[in-house]
């Protein structure tokens, strides 16, 4: 088959699930306006995994998911960060700096979703193991009115899906904590769904971390392509 009607056919099937009755309507909020403060002067989410910059691939790994929607959220000075996603069909919102931190990412995101939702996917865009099928697995077990959370190790990691009915609740949320603070307050309601390996806790925050992970995934690297839309 040419790469090119793959590509059109696999898009089509992408659109039939999110459309699918029985899947949840998820939009997916990708936050993404940290300052990399301590990768010392460049931001972590413009290098590349193999030819494709983590942001991108962020970015489509939510896109290609089941989830009907993704909002990006970036920092009002993230001008280069949101060259690198122009071409996407995304929904992006700038947020500005807050002593609020991560959670005024997370309002700004959620605020800006574009259709009734079931509820939002809250995803970290510096989580480089991250598949589309993880995102699906989370999607897919969800339940009204419950929070589904990726777990790693018997611990609690990212991504995080919130119910709808708890979006309100966001306004109270300060610092950095996000989604961590509703978790708490609301653990009763909560199930998890355990990812492979330690990807719902790894994101690459220091010089340090990356070149580790990139000695230990050289062979993964080196099959990274960008995905199909």
């Amino acid at each position: 088959m040419l790469p090119a009607v793959a590509k059109v056919l696999e898009s089509t099937m992408i659109s039939a699930l999110k459309r699918n009755p029985a899947i949840p309507r998820i939009a997916a909020v990708l936050l993404a306006a940290g300052s990399s403060k301590r990768m010392r002067g460049r931001d972590k989410l413009l290098r590349k995994i193999g030819d494709v910059p983590l942001l991108r691939r962020s970015a489509l790994t939510a896109i290609n998911s089941w989830c009907w929607e993704t909002v990006l959220v970036l920092d009002v000075g993230g001008t280069e960060k949101f060259r690198c996603v122009s071409d996407l069909p995304l929904r992006v919102v700038f947020a500005a700096k807050s002593k609020t931190g991560l959670s005024m990412s997370l309002r700004s995101g959620i605020a800006a979703i574009s259709q009734p939702v079931d509820g939002a996917l809250i995803l970290l865009a510096d989580m480089p193991e991250i598949e589309f099928f993880d995102i699906n697995a989370l999607v897919s077990s969800f339940s009204y009115g419950k929070i589904v959370a990726a777990g790693s190790d018997g611990e609690i990691g990212n991504p995080v899906v919130l119910p709808q009915v708890m979006f309100a609740d966001l306004a109270d949320l300060i610092g950095d904590n996000g989604a961590k603070q509703l978790i708490r307050a609301h653990s009763n309601k909560l199930v998890v769904v355990n990812l492979l390996g330690t990807r719902a806790k790894l994101d690459l925050d220091t010089p340090e971390e990356w070149s580790d992970w990139t000695i230990k995934n050289s062979c993964l690297q080196s099959s990274r392509r960008e995905l199909p839309i």
